[in-house]
Parts: C-alpha cells; sequence; structure tokens
C-alpha cells in the first residue's frame, strides 16, 4: 500500500484551516511544509488504523473523529487538562482491562 503526502499548496492550505495554531506553529507550519504533510498523512493513517483494528470493540475510536471529519481538531488529540486526567494518581494500580 503506498501514500501519497499532499503537495505543498494543499498544505498551506491546510495550515490555515487547522484551529488553534499559535502564531509560532502556523509560521512552522509553512516554513517544514513536507514534515507538516507527513504529520497529517500519519495522523489520518493512524485514525484509520486505530478505527480497523477496534472496529468490532466497545471502543472503537469513533473519540477521534469529529462531527467536521478532522482528527486533527479531536479532544483526545489536544494537550490540556483533559489529557492530564486520563492517567491515574501516582499512587493508584493500573488496572488491566
Amino acid at each position: 500500500m503506498s501514500y501519497r503526502v499532499q503537495s505543498l499548496p494543499d498544505v498551506r492550505a491546510t495550515c490555515r484551516t487547522v484551529p488553534g495554531l499559535t502564531r509560532d506553529q502556523l509560521e512552522l507550519c509553512y516554513r517544514a511544509s513536507d514534515v507538516t504533510a507527513a504529520a497529517i498523512e500519519g495522523l489520518e493513517l493512524g485514525v484509520r488504523e486505530c478505527q480497523y483494528q477496534f472496529q468490532w470493540h466497545r471502543w472503537n475510536c469513533s473519540s477521534l473523529s469529529t462531527k467536521s471529519r478532522n482528527p486533527h481538531t479531536s479532544s483526545m488529540l489536544k494537550r490540556g487538562k483533559s489529557g492530564r486526567n486520563m492517567r491515574p494518581p501516582p499512587n493508584e494500580p493500573i488496572i488491566a482491562a
């Protein structure tokens, strides 16, 4: 299976449409458009693979999807308070499912 990286004009348009980027992140997105294209492609591939691997499980990666079908805006992929609460406190044992 072969994947094609987006052309540079498409990446530049994507840089403008990804919500929540700071000015520095936007500048980096433009400067390293080849890296940006690979990262976006990897993110999309990861979401598709997650959905395939877990398609018959209770959690099937649906939380990685958004109404806009843009995985870049998923709350699961955002850094912040919600991400910090996903780990158990240091003194609590990790319970395997």
